[in-house]
């Protein structure tokens, strides 16, 4: 297992509960509506109700289909066609007592502990980059070449034709700063698959995107009543961009692999 991808249901899930009272009835079908769902816990968290021709109903959590448990993955295909499945994207969390202990939205994915998570594998990611491109021997003439050659806009942003003070600037930092180490990382990715055939995939700019502006992984939308609808099929295009980074991690990963082994051999046994 990538442990980029280890994070699980418990790393997001929300305990802080409110349950369903058959005494303020009338105040938990409010709460439903408000929040845009149709089912809340038993006080004895071993059932649920459901809202059903707008009256409660208790069911039995006795289909998995309705819970996840806490070790769950967050991105496995089947734990995606569970939130998919449920008509307001959001399920119960059971303990091995079968007892309900969370629940979890697709909305949870806006969490603060998961874009730490990646925020650190990113940077990593971008240090193994330019490492790796440093190990076959480039140095910052051929990127700028490559880029006046083939990318004339991406270079012209490094070095606008109109801006001499912006240039010299440029040129000082490239200098200051280690190998690599002035240039966007979307343009590393161009420059490696160019020279290195490392076939990166276009949705690691988009997951780096979301990193450097802090975006919500699940959009949203406001309707005419100010309720908040998200959007479930955003969470099929976060997963696509978290498997082209986790992709390409592992592909540098691999790279750095294979020379290191290579350079152990031939010193000891060659």
């Amino acid at each position: 297992m990538n442990p980029i991808l280890n994070l699980t249901i418990g790393d997001i899930m929300v305990t802080d509960l409110i349950y369903y009272d058959k005494d303020i009835k009338d105040t938990c079908l409010e709460f439903c509506k408000k929040l845009g769902i149709s089912s809340m816990p038993s006080l004895d968290r071993k059932s649920y109700f459901s809202i059903e021709n707008g009256r409660f109903r208790e069911q039995k959590l006795d289909s998995e289909e309705h819970y996840f448990r806490t070790n769950d993955l967050l991105f496995d295909k089947e734990t995606i066609k569970k939130f998919k499945k449920d008509k307001d994207n959001v399920l119960f969390v059971l303990n091995q007592k079968n007892q309900i202990i969370g629940v979890v939205h697709i909305s949870d994915y806006n969490n603060d502990k998961m874009y730490l998570h990646f925020y650190q594998y990113l940077m990593l990611f971008e240090k193994n980059l330019r490492n790796f491109l440093k190990s076959q021997g480039y140095k910052n003439d051929d990127f700028i070449n490559y880029m006046k050659e083939k990318l004339p806009p991406n270079y012209n942003s490094y070095f606008p034709e109109d801006d001499t003070e912006k240039c010299q600037k440029m040129k000082e930092k490239i200098q200051k700063l280690g190998i690599f180490e002035a240039f966007l990382l979307s343009d590393l990715m161009v420059f490696s698959n160019a020279k290195e055939k490392t076939k990166f995939r276009d949705e690691v700019k988009d997951f780096r995107n979301w990193i450097g502006h802090f975006k919500s992984a699940i959009g949203f939308e406001l309707t005419q009543e100010m309720q908040i609808l998200y959007d479930i099929n955003s969470l099929d295009v976060f997963v696509e961009q978290v498997e082209a980074f986790c992709d390409a991690y592992e592909k540098i990963e691999l790279r750095f692999l294979q020379r290191t082994n290579k350079e152990k051999m031939i010193k000891h046994y060659g």
